[in-house]
């Protein structure tokens, strides 16, 4: 599940007004949330207070798996869709063409 920067938020502060539904959301998944490595950052640098610091970093260790891994992999389906999409395109025009004969 991709997961911003928002929903890690509310999951960790207790004091966060969506913290109640945000732990009850997680407690129906319990496979890694996928983000990137920009939303990282935000909840590193929002987390940052002493407070906050160990329950951030258990939980970006525990819970969390990059997205950057599937990116080329998403990448070369979206290329692959839209090669499809250009001969499907290529394939009207023609029968187009030739329905109007």
């Amino acid at each position: 599940m991709f997961v911003d920067t928002g929903y890690f938020l509310a999951l960790l502060r207790k004091r966060d007004s969506l913290h109640e539904a945000a732990v009850k959301a997680s407690g129906k998944y319990d496979g890694p949330f996928l983000t990137t490595d920009l939303v990282l950052v935000e909840i590193a640098n929002a987390l940052s207070l002493p407070a906050y610091r160990a329950s951030a970093v258990n939980f970006m260790e525990t819970r969390i798996d990059r997205i950057e891994r599937y990116i080329e992999e998403f990448t070369k389906g979206m290329l692959e869709l839209k090669e499809s999409q250009k001969k499907t395109e290529r394939w009207i025009c023609a029968l187009s063409g030739f329905a109007g004969m």
